[in-house]
């Protein structure tokens, strides 16, 4: 029994070995939690509501914040998808939201889309724009999808039926 144990200065640099590579992962996974990417994002909560309207001889889609959070409506934090028929499959354009003021959209607020040069636009209650037309015709469905960029969550899946 004696000699079995007597050559055991193998075994001492296999359990260093090991150990030290124990520590290294242990580390590693400290610094990236650490300095990672951050941590997941999730979506601003609302409820929002699609009803259709119209401004004037124009039928548009009337977009009401019923509550939850704030909305930032500018293409690098919110896209509002539309989709529904041939002509109107496409991202809202922000352009027509001139002031920091319009680019949020709170509890209580209104906003309208409606089709103006070819693509969906969103403003205020009333229609900048000389060439709009209606956004759809009596018996369609549009579908509005709403988007958080930073998180890649749905905001709100929106039927408006007209």
């Amino acid at each position: 029994m004696v000699g079995y144990f007597k050559n055991s200065k193998a075994l001492s640099p296999v359990i260093g070995t090991i150990m030290m590579v124990a520590v290294a992962v242990i580390f590693a996974a400290v610094i990236i939690s650490a300095i990672g990417p951050d941590p997941l994002r999730s979506a601003p909560q609302a409820d929002i509501r699609a009803v259709t309207d119209n401004i004037g001889s124009d039928t548009v889609i009337e977009l009401i914040h019923q509550g939850g959070e704030e909305l930032a409506l500018t293409e690098a934090r919110t896209k509002i998808l539309v989709s529904g028929n041939s002509s109107i499959d496409g991202v809202v354009s922000f352009s027509k939201l001139a002031t920091e003021a319009d680019r949020k959209f709170v509890t209580g607020d209104s906003l309208y889309l409606y089709m103006a040069g070819g693509k969906v636009c969103i403003g205020n209650n009333t229609l900048p724009d000389a060439d709009h037309i209606d956004i759809a015709q009596s018996g369609e469905t549009l579908d509005i999808n709403i988007l958080d960029v930073n998180s890649q969550q749905m905001i709100a899946d929106i039927s408006a039926r007209f």
